[in-house]
């Protein structure tokens, strides 16, 4: 049986003897005939990563702020 896999023969390169396992038949692939045609599917839900690079910004900033604050002389 022949399976197509997008990074199977990279794969195959790096650790030589290689198989996959294709769980929705449940046997192994060890060789790839052909692999055109494919097309991904993408994820249900992508992650928004311009905003978690804002919050992250953000609470960086904030980090910074506090410690600096908590650094200052306290008046006698």
């Amino acid at each position: 049986m022949n399976v197509v896999y997008e990074v199977y023969e990279i794969q195959k390169q790096v650790y030589g003897n290689l198989h996959v396992y294709h769980k929705p038949t449940g046997r192994w692939v060890v060789s790839v005939v052909n692999n055109w045609r494919i097309t991904l599917t993408p994820p249900k839900q992508l992650t928004p990563w311009k905003l978690m690079a804002v919050a992250f910004l953000a609470l960086a900033v904030t980090w910074f702020i506090i410690e600096a604050l908590n650094n200052l002389e306290k008046p006698m």
